[in-house]
Parts: C-alpha cells; structure tokens; sequence
C-alpha cells in the first residue's frame, strides 16, 4: 500500500485464493456488494488488462468501505515505515508514494496509481471539521493539486448533518425464548447525511429490528438505522444490544426435563421389563420346583407307607 508493490498483491492474492483469478473474482463479487457496478478486475494489482476497468465512483464507494476497517485506515496514513529484517540482512525502509498527505490539513490517505493508459490516478481522503470527504481523480496531469480543488469544495460547500450517534437509543428489539421480551439497542457508529451547505434535506429515519433469539450478548448486532432521502438509503449503521438477555430458564428446563423425562421414562419400561422378566423367570422355576417337591415326598414316602 505505501510502495505499490504489484509483488506483494500477487502473494497476497494467492496466499488467500490460491491463483490470482480466483482472487479476483473474489474482488469482483465483493465490488458487487456494496454497489460498485461498473467496476470489473482481472488481476489483484491493476496492470493494464482490457477487462480490468473501473469509475470514479465505484473507487470512491470502494475507498469508503475500506476506511471502515481500522487497519486499512493506518496503513494508508502512514508515512512511513520499517520493516526489521532477520539478523544479517539490511532493514527496509518505505515511504509512502502518497505526497497528498502533506498538502492538505487532516489529509489521511488513500492511495496512488499510474500506468500508461490511466494515467496519474489518486483516490484520497482528508478528515476535517469532524467529517470526512473521499475524492477520486483519474488520469490526472497533477493529482495533488486536482485532489485539494476537490477538497476545498467540498467543505466549502457542504456539511454533515448528522442523524445519530454512537450510543444513541434506536427502540427495543423483541427477545424469543429469553428471560424479557425486550433488549435495549443503540445505534453503533454515526449517522450523516452531507448535502449542501443552503438547503436543508428531508432525511428519514428507518430502524429495523427483525427479533432475536436468546441468549442476546452485549454489543451483538440486532439490526440497521438508516437515513434515507428521497427514497434512498445513504448511510446507515449497525444497531447493537445495549444489555444482556439471558434464555429463558423455564424453556431450558422444560426442554431438558422433557427429553430427560422420555429417557428415564424409556430406562424405566426397560429396567423393569428385564426385571419382571428375570422375576418371571425364577418365579416360574420356584413354582415349578415347589410343584415338583410334593410329588418328590409322595415319590419317597409311599414305599415307608
């Protein structure tokens, strides 16, 4: 990430696929999944390839994603870095190709890319006033100077407005089989809609929560808080529960009394169906031996007689 190394992509790519292709294809159905359509890779490192192409959007909505995931969002801010080596071997030192991050106040990545076709290329990103803006620029004869126009009119002309926030209540959400019928749940990250700095958006909150199965552990997600404007959701965040729910004890212990009944009463029929079958046994013999000692005595004493 910080020297584009095309090596260190294709290791990677085999490493967790086996073969570059399917890699790929797994790039492919992860762009998929959160809406970077016009985007189709062929390769893990972005060598020019006819069926290897993209948009400046669905950069922008990959590059957003990504900064989600806390590791992506320190590798690509680090300037630079040093990886020690084993004893006898010289450390390498690296630095980050991105020269945007000194350019731009609260610039934090994201990315270079060049080849002959693209052109200079840079998806960046800059946090600022507590929001952050992602740009995009693509065959660019100066990216960093594109990248700060980008910037700068971005906050000059737009501004967050924010739906909620981490921590704030987003309803109860319904507990099957618990100790209650009901969890707290707040919402996760925060919620924002960035429109233009004169109008004011007509946003709308949407939660949904499907219900849950107990146990309900702390911070498990039970469902989504949206803002959707116009019909469409532009932000939305994890709802978690904000307590513990613990699974019902009467339905534990039925359950297990039930099937714990059905076995003893199982064990029971058969212990005493084999008892009552031995009884029967001996008892048979005992009152066939008793049978026969009469008959015996009779047998020995009428001679005497």
């Amino acid at each position: 990430m910080l020297r584009s190394a095309n090596d260190g992509c294709v290791a990677a790519a085999e490493h967790i696929a086996g073969t570059e292709a399917k890699f790929a294809a797994m790039m492919n159905a992860r762009a998929k999944s959160i809406g970077a359509t016009q985007t189709h890779f062929t390769n893990p490192h972005g060598l020019t390839h006819k069926q290897h192409y993209t948009t400046a959007r669905d950069l922008a909505l990959i590059a957003r994603v990504a900064m989600q995931n806390p590791r992506f969002e320190e590798v690509v801010r680090t300037r630079h870095y040093t990886i020690s080596r084993s004893s006898g071997s010289k450390d390498i030192s690296l630095r980050n190709h991105s020269r945007f991050l000194t350019k731009f106040p609260g610039a934090d990545g994201i990315k270079t890319g060049w080849t002959i076709p693209a052109g200079k290329c840079y998806v960046g990103s800059a946090t600022y006033g507590g929001w952050r803006l992602i740009t995009v620029v693509l065959k660019s004869k100066d990216y960093i100077s594109d990248t700060q126009a980008l910037m700068k009119f971005g906050y000059d002309n737009f501004k967050p407005y924010v739906v909620a926030r981490p921590g704030d209540p987003a309803g109860e959400c319904a507990v099957q089989s618990g100790e209650c019928a009901q969890v707290p749940a707040v919402v996760k990250r925060r919620v924002q809609v960035v429109a233009p700095k004169d109008t004011v958006p007509q946003i709308e909150s949407r939660i949904v929560l499907p219900p849950v199965n107990a146990p309900v552990q702390v911070g498990q997600t039970v469902g989504k808080f949206e803002a959707v404007v116009n019909g469409r959701v532009v932000c939305a965040s994890p709802v978690i529960a904000n307590e513990f729910a613990a699974a019902s004890s009467s339905t534990v212990t039925g359950t297990v009394t039930q099937g714990g009944g059905r076995f003893w009463l199982l064990t029971g029929i058969l212990a005493s169906g084999m008892a009552s079958f031995r009884y029967s046994k001996r008892f048979r013999a005992r009152t066939a031996a008793l049978a026969k000692s009469p008959r015996r005595r009779r047998s020995r004493l009428a001679p005497r007689l």
